[in-house]
């Protein structure tokens, strides 16, 4: 009998231990492991792909080739990560003047009731605030589409994802929930770091401010924070495990899209899924969501486009010998300056006669060129003291005799204005 009750004390410590701890535990960065193995995998889109098989992101499965690497696998070892990454897709949309975001509304029908506030239901949350996002980047002059035509559609995963090829941005709407009804934090779900793409940096980069934007405007107890989730197999079957656990990540970073999951908060804690039941709350969401994301990928864009202002001029020479030609290329770079114009338009630095990119791009090179030492001159070909001041004086938006990033943002400004149709005050005025 004395046995009996060492065993029983013993495992009452046991159970004791478990309820001090699981509550500190849930909240640790080790909670990941229980969500592994308790979670619906259904949820906030992600798949498991351990029960059936993988699909190919990246086309057809060469049979042949596949075999031929599990035999070197076999032979070199498990895991031994020889194989080379298949390189993400180019996305080209950053070269275009128009910034172009894919919006999925997460889940379909009627899905994922809050457990504190009966007449909430994630999906419709989603639904109307993706809605609400594309009107309000439309109006800022932005290409808006949706993965979904109804509230009942529900598209597999990863093609969800994958419509977003093409597009600057790809962004998945939910709310999130949690065993414990304090938690609050906003939550980007963002892209593994990878090394042969810079997609996975915008991804962090932009998941963290709108986290924390998702924080600031619903004044939330805790600030926003991003989350990575590894596959746990190798998705795209390139030998290489590095792939995404949520299907429409999985997608949009195959098609070379940056893109993230963006939980706004959770639906299991009460303050916050009032505030996302309320039509208006959401319909400031996404003006300041829009706002957010069409000056990120404004800005994004005119940086890429840097090189843009240079251009190759190809001078060829021919230099007789003999009986035989020999044609030599020589390659130089020369760079496209701005034209003078007496009747210039402020913020219209290149004096084609709009508001456009490629003039916010001007002031920024200015600012950029002054602020290494270099002696920053719009007009570089001539010596034109005239042009240059007039350039200037297009250039200097803000009027206070310096070229810096302010000027650069209100030409973005003026921009954006005019691709959504807005006067300006002072067109207004008159």
């Amino acid at each position: 009998m004395i046995w009996k009750r060492f065993l029983a004390s013993g495992i009452a410590g046991c159970l004791l231990c478990s309820a001090v701890l699981m509550p500190v535990y849930a909240v640790s960065p080790n909670a990941a492991i229980l969500s592994e193995h308790f979670a619906d995998p259904s949820d906030y889109g992600e798949q498991v792909y351990t029960e059936k098989p993988l699909v190919p992101i990246y086309g057809a499965v060469d049979e042949e080739a596949e075999s031929n690497e599990s035999t070197e696998a076999d032979t070199e070892g498990e895991g031994s990560g020889e194989t080379e990454p298949k390189p993400l897709p180019e996305n080209e949309a950053m070269w275009n003047d128009t910034v172009r975001i894919m919006i999925d509304p997460g889940h379909a029908g009627y899905y994922n009731p809050s457990p504190v506030y009966g007449s909430y239901y994630e999906s419709i949350m989603n639904w109307k605030l993706s809605n609400y996002l594309k009107t309000e980047l439309e109006a800022l002059g932005a290409e808006a589409d949706i993965t979904k035509t109804s509230l009942e559609d529900d598209p597999d995963l990863i093609p969800r994802g994958q419509m977003s090829d093409g597009y600057d941005f790809f962004i998945s709407m939910h709310s999130n929930a949690a065993s414990y009804s304090s938690i609050d934090a906003p939550l980007a779900l963002c892209y593994q770091d990878v090394a042969w793409t810079d997609i996975d940096d915008i991804s962090r980069d932009i998941g963290i401010k709108m986290a924390q934007l998702v924080a600031d405007i619903m004044e939330t107890s805790q600030d926003g924070e991003i989350y990575q989730k590894l596959s746990a197999e190798d998705r795209d079957e390139n030998g290489v495990w590095d792939d995404e656990w949520y299907g429409v990540l999985c997608g949009a970073r195959s098609v070379g899209t940056p893109g993230i999951l963006l939980e706004h908060s959770y639906h299991t804690n009460y303050r916050a899924t009032v505030w996302l039941s309320n039509d208006s709350n959401l319909q400031r969401m996404a003006k300041e969501e829009a706002a957010f994301i069409f000056e990120y990928f404004t800005n994004l864009k005119a940086e890429y486009r840097a090189a843009a202002t240079t251009t190759e001029a190809v001078t060829t020479t021919t230099v007789p010998e003999t009986s035989e030609t020999t044609t030599t290329t020589t390659v130089t770079t020369v760079r496209i300056d701005p034209i003078a114009r007496e009747d210039w338009t402020p913020g219209d630095v290149d004096g084609d006669g709009f508001v456009t990119l490629s003039d916010a791009l001007f002031a920024l090179v200015y600012y950029a060129e002054l602020s290494a030492g270099v002696d920053a001159k719009f007009i570089q070909q001539t010596e034109d003291e005239i042009a240059e001041q007039l350039v200037f004086s297009a250039a200097d938006i803000v009027a206070d005799a310096q070229i810096n990033l302010d000027d650069a943002s209100e030409i973005l400004n003026i921009y954006a204005n005019h691709a959504a149709g807005i006067e300006s005050e002072d067109a207004q005025s008159e």
